[in-house]
């Protein structure tokens, strides 16, 4: 057997020699944490929210025209103020 200075067997990519639970790929601090969309960048767990918000908060679906992230009822196509 391999010589080993006593300390617990952990994972190859452990700089620390802590034994820790194994965590995501792209993690780069070492917490084990909930899987998270792909396109989250602050490694807290969220619920899934629609392609098109780009601020990360949960919120009722909106029309496809909407550009302020706020739900309201469907307006006449030919209404151009979005109230």
């Amino acid at each position: 057997m391999a010589m080993t200075d006593g300390r617990a067997m952990v994972p190859a990519s452990s700089d620390n020699g802590r034994a820790r639970a194994m965590v995501p790929a792209s993690s780069d601090n070492g917490r084990a944490r909930a899987m998270v969309p792909a396109s989250s960048d602050n490694g807290r767990a969220r619920a899934m929210v629609p392609a098109s918000s780009d601020n990360g908060r949960a919120r009722a679906m909106v029309p496809a025209s909407s550009d302020n992230g706020r739900a309201r009822a469907m307006v006449p196509a030919s209404s151009d103020n979005g109230r």
